[in-house]
């Protein structure tokens, strides 16, 4: 049976119809996997489906529109723009919301290259260039790059296949102006469960630490974090988080989302030409979340001799 396969999906619209976004796909076994969509205002996973075929994220949902599947972003990006001399102002974008959220101009991601990279042994990389643009303004009729980020996923089929692994590294650099994302609690990291796992529909949630609440969970500094619930027809699944390296700080809800990321509290500084690499793994799996070893798994290596 063939291993993966990513391709743009391509659509036949009406005559005077237009995509307002692209889509790439990657298969694995001929089954829809892991999309990369490039819409607007970003980048994000969508459609993500569990091995068994179960959608476990939700694209854009009604209640927070700007909440896409599995996604970075970050609120409160300040720009040091040089005016005169040594003078420098500071242009205030937001990556995050997809609407000028409290004062704060919405930003673009756009995606510049995008490619795939069969890894072997049931594992696959997808690397995107994504320019961080402000919106069009007097001077940028196009807006203004603030960011360049380098975005890897690589996706690892587990032997018994319960689940798969997404390693998501996303790669920062400020450019041309010294910059500072934060602080904020909208940013980096962030997983929109598909709605039929959500509040009343019986979510289950769990961190390394035993918590099972929400107000437990945001509160505690977890190295991980479990979302698990009902996919139809007697079926559960879900997602586990796990951000690299820290400190990190959660928020998360019985309503649907998971966030972690780094720049909740304090500022996060960045030169001009510097970088800031971040990382998070994900287990997406079937069945509820007792059913697997999650510390094990979070911990698991790559297969051997499966190198680009």
């Amino acid at each position: 049976m063939p291993g993966f396969r990513f391709e743009q999906q391509d659509l036949t619209l009406p005559k005077g119809a237009f995509s307002g976004a692209r889509r790439h796909m990657l298969h694995w076994q001929d089954r829809p996997l892991l999309g990369v969509t490039e819409g607007t205002p970003r980048c994000y996973l969508y459609p993500v489906f569990t091995l068994n075929g179960f959608p476990a994220t939700a694209e854009s949902p009604a209640d927070h529109p700007h909440h896409n599947s599995i996604w970075i972003a970050a609120d409160h990006v300040h720009c040091a723009v040089p005016t005169q001399g040594d003078d420098t102002e500071s242009y205030t974008y937001n990556f995050y919301v997809n609407d000028t959220f409290q004062g704060r101009a919405p930003g673009n991601q756009v995606v510049t290259a995008i490619s795939g990279h069969d890894l072997g042994g049931d594992r696959y990389r997808l690397d995107t260039t994504i320019d961080w643009r402000g919106p069009a303004e007097w001077g940028a009729p196009t807006g203004r790059t603030v960011i360049t980020e380098r975005r890897s996923v690589t996706i690892s089929i587990a032997a018994d296949r319960t689940l798969y692994t997404l390693d998501l590294a996303s790669e920062l650099t400020a450019r041309p102006w010294a910059l500072s994302i934060g602080p904020t609690r909208h940013a980096f990291f962030n997983v929109r469960l598909a709605d039929v796992m959500r509040g009343s529909a019986g979510v289950s949630l769990l961190s390394e630490g035993g918590a099972t609440t929400p107000e437990a969970l945001t509160a505690s500094a977890a190295g991980w974090v479990s979302a698990n619930g009902p996919v139809g027809g007697g079926h559960r699944a879900g997602l586990v988080v796990r951000p690299d390296g820290g400190p990190n700080s959660w928020f998360v809800s019985d309503w649907g989302v998971v966030t972690v990321g780094s720049m909740r509290t304090r500022p996060v500084p960045l030169q001009a030409g510097e970088s800031l690499a971040q990382g998070c793994r994900i287990l997406v799996h079937d069945g509820p979340a007792s059913a697997i070893d999650i510390p094990a798994r979070l911990l698991a290596a790559p297969e051997e001799g499966t190198t680009a």
